[in-house]
């Protein structure tokens, strides 16, 4: 197939088409263009753009993950190293993924519930 062709093809996928509701005129008429200088087809192409994007932020928030996983184990450590603190690993809990999860996670896995946790459902009542 020549790239003439290739691009004949592609320019006949724009309008009212499966492949023009996902790329649109642009990529299309970008994709040509990728053709016609011998490029990567999805070069510039915003789908393109959206996935580098894409992968950036998931790169980051990975990044973000790992720290803050990192800083709880720290956390953990050092309250350890003072003793067992059972008060203290709690609010470390509680403030990393708040009370309403721990209590629903206690509510799934048969836990008995606290004082304060009854409470805090208490005072969550109309």
């Amino acid at each position: 197939m020549t790239k003439q062709e290739e691009i004949d093809i592609l320019q006949s996928l724009k309008g009212d088409t499966y492949f023009a509701q996902f790329f649109g005129s642009k990529d299309i008429d970008q994709m040509c263009q990728n053709i016609n200088n011998d490029f990567a087809i999805e070069g510039g192409c915003g789908f393109s753009q959206k996935a580098e994007t894409l992968e950036r932020i998931n790169a980051d928030l990975k990044k973000e993950f790992q720290q803050k996983i990192h800083d709880l184990g720290m956390e953990l450590i050092k309250i350890l190293d003072k003793g067992f603190d059972e008060d203290a690993i709690y609010q470390l809990v509680e403030g990393e993924v708040g009370i309403d999860a721990i209590i629903k996670f206690k509510r799934k896995n048969n836990l008995d519930i606290t004082d304060k946790e009854l409470d805090y459902m208490i005072s969550k009542l109309p």
